[in-house]
């Protein structure tokens, strides 16, 4: 884009000063032709009476080099009012001319003599290099169509509505073509547009289109449009008592020849960027690796923190009803402490009644005995009844010996109890010891718990944010490679915009045609120049002369007066 605006900066340069000498010569021949017009003007029924002073033999009808210069004056809004060609034939040799045109009126420039003409052409000698008329054209179409519009303070005005005023002013012109003229001179004419305003009217001029320059005691605005292209052109400022110029309008054809600049050097700079854009492609097929890879990871986290989730919750579970059955154990066991005390009093009030009983026996047995031996040693007692007392005492003695198994059992039952007993409040002890540090392991799996659920959603997150992250890593790997690919093919596409450009601009190949007639076929330029009327100032109206009383009486007072 820059090459085409540097081109093109150049290129217009170069017209507009082509174009400003155009619209500096062009008044003097208009003042010429506007002073002998009427005068110089013969009607097409006396061609048959005019004669050429001593013509040259050859006749040339439309085939003699010349050149046209189209001069148009237009009201304030853009419309024509008139049109018409200042012809300049050309040749080394005096020739006779049948140049054609269908005008109404003609007038020589060169020598003021009358132009012999036909109804659709001009009978002219060329004696001295060139001879130049004026044609005054029937037709008022332009190959481009103008319109200019004002508005005062936002309001739409015509040129008279204007003038005089003051406030904020816009002026838009418009061009576009004229589809009843032939296209080839809107595709390859450059307009170049001029507003000239008075400084001491005007002031704070801006404009987005166009250039703004001082000149002298006016300030000038300058708009170009490009072949082929309608143009819309803007300017705003404010105005006292305004009036301006009217607005001039060149147009010239754009046939320079652009000579396609060495794009070597800038297509060579690609060659990095093309680079860059491949180890840039490589770095990003890395990262897509790497974070598919990291993707693939934290799904695989999430997975395991969830499994893990689900064991800490076991584990809570456990761990709770684990606390609960260690207290209701040691609860059971305090009171089992507790029964085993005053059993263990009991089982000892027991033991020492089972001594106490087992000393009576032995006292008893021994005096059984003794008994028994009384009555074995007894004379009045008959055997029998002797048999039948020792049999019953010897019954009672094996009770005896039973009380005293007994009461050794007890005894041995209160030895034995003893370390139990003192078991049992240990072992109460230790679960009561273990319920309370049961609360803490349940805080602490309760916790665990909530610590691995936070992991398992963070864990999740972590896995999305991965996903996106992978996700992006693959779009941006997408677009590195099309970037790569493309940028391959920016020397290409660069080399194609300039070919484009030059041959968009490149008008070498450009042949004039005759604006006065297509028959004319040795035409080497055709100029246009159109100069709409000026917004002047409203002229005042004439004061009111009062009437003097010449009596005498009045001049007796204008003695003292």
């Amino acid at each position: 884009m820059t090459l085409r605006r540097t081109a093109l900066a150049m290129a217009l340069c170069v017209l507009l000063i082509i174009a400003t000498a155009i619209t500096e010569i062009a008044p003097a021949n208009l003042g010429y032709a506007a002073e002998e017009q009427q005068t110089n003007a013969v009607e097409t029924e006396s061609a048959t009476n005019s004669t050429l002073a001593g013509p040259p033999s050859t006749l040339l009808e439309g085939t003699c080099e010349k050149q046209e210069v189209v001069y148009a004056s237009m009201t304030a809004a853009g419309a024509v009012k008139s049109l018409y060609v200042v012809n300049e034939l050309l040749s080394e040799e005096p020739v006779m001319v049948k140049d054609f045109g269908i005008y109404s009126e003609v007038v020589n420039l060169t020598d003021g003599t009358n132009i012999a003409r036909e109804s659709d052409s001009v009978l002219c000698t060329v004696e001295s290099e060139s001879f130049a008329y004026q044609g005054n054209l029937t037709s008022t179409d332009l190959p481009w169509n103008v319109s200019i519009t004002y508005e005062l303070d936002g309001k739409v005005c015509s040129p008279e509505e204007v003038a005089g005023k003051s406030g904020e002013l816009k002026i838009t012109i418009e061009t576009t073509q004229n589809q009843a003229i032939d296209p080839l001179y809107f595709d390859n004419y450059l307009l170049q547009i001029t507003c000239t305003l008075p400084m001491d009217h005007v002031s704070n001029i801006a404009t987005d289109e166009g250039s703004i320059a001082l000149n002298g005691s006016s300030t000038a605005v300058t708009f170009s449009g490009m072949p082929g292209k309608t143009g819309s052109y803007t300017l705003t400022a404010h105005v006292e008592d305004f009036e301006m110029e009217g607005v001039s309008i060149a147009a010239i054809p754009f046939s320079m020849a652009i000579e396609a600049p060495d794009s070597s050097a800038l297509i060579a700079q690609f060659d990095e960027l093309i680079e860059g854009a491949g180890k840039l492609d490589t770095g990003a097929e890395g990262l897509e690796e790497g974070t598919t890879a990291l993707a693939a990871g934290t799904r695989k986290l999430e997975s395991g923190t969830t499994q893990l989730q689900g064991g800490a919750q076991e584990l809570s579970a456990g761990v709770a009803a684990y606390v609960a059955g260690v207290a209701q154990i040691s609860d059971g066991l305090a009171q089992a402490a507790a029964g085993s005390k005053t059993f263990a009093e009991q089982l000892e009030g027991l033991s020492q009644a089972s001594a106490a009983i087992v000393h009576s026996l032995d006292q008893t047995q021994t005096q059984m005995q003794q008994l028994v031996n009384a009555i074995q040693t007894s004379p009045t007692m008959s055997q029998a009844e002797k048999d039948a007392i020792v049999a019953q005492l010897s019954g009672m003695s094996g009770q005896f010996s039973q009380l005293k198994d007994y009461a050794a059992g007890v005894e041995g039952l209160a030895d034995g109890y003893a370390p139990l007993g003192s078991s049992l409040t240990k072992l109460s002890g230790g679960l009561s010891e273990l319920a309370q540090q049961g609360d803490e392991l349940t805080s602490g799996s309760a916790a665990l718990d909530a610590g691995v659920s936070e992991l398992a959603g963070s864990s999740g997150s972590l896995a999305q944010g991965a996903d996106k992250l992978s996700e992006g890593a693959s779009a941006l790997a997408e677009g590195t490679s099309t970037l790569h690919e493309e940028s391959a093919i920016i020397p290409d596409k660069v080399q194609a915009e300039i070919d484009a450009m030059m041959a968009e601009y490149d008008k070498s190949d450009f042949v004039p045609k005759s604006f006065a007639d297509a028959r004319n076929t040795n035409v080497n330029l055709v100029q246009f120049v159109m100069t709409t009327e000026a917004i002047a100032l409203p002229e005042p109206e004439p004061e009111e002369v009062q009437e003097t009383d010449e009596s005498l009486l009045s001049r007796f007072f204008a003695l003292f007066s």
